[in-house]
């Protein structure tokens, strides 16, 4: 599992993690403090990366929601 300290205080990681830049966009976990949803994460909503602004949307598990721009240059064209 995956954990991140903020403020001296270690959290475990559950959830999406950005595509593009890795940046956690899920749940965490502390065993004193309990859950918490820093980046408002909806389980089987659209969601959007807090660092760059990469959106997700919700098609049988979350996927990059990609503009025709960013299609394209996945494409080659």
């Amino acid at each position: 599992m995956e954990t991140k300290t903020i403020d001296g205080v270690e959290w475990e990681l559950h959830g999406l993690s950005c595509e593009l830049c890795g940046n956690h966009m899920g749940w965490m976990y502390n065993d004193k403090k309990g859950w918490a949803n820093p980046n408002v994460y909806v389980i089987y909503g659209d969601n959007t990366c807090q660092k760059y602004g990469q959106k997700y949307k919700y098609i049988e598990g979350s996927v990059m929601d990609l503009s025709e721009k960013q299609l394209d240059l996945l494409r080659g064209e």
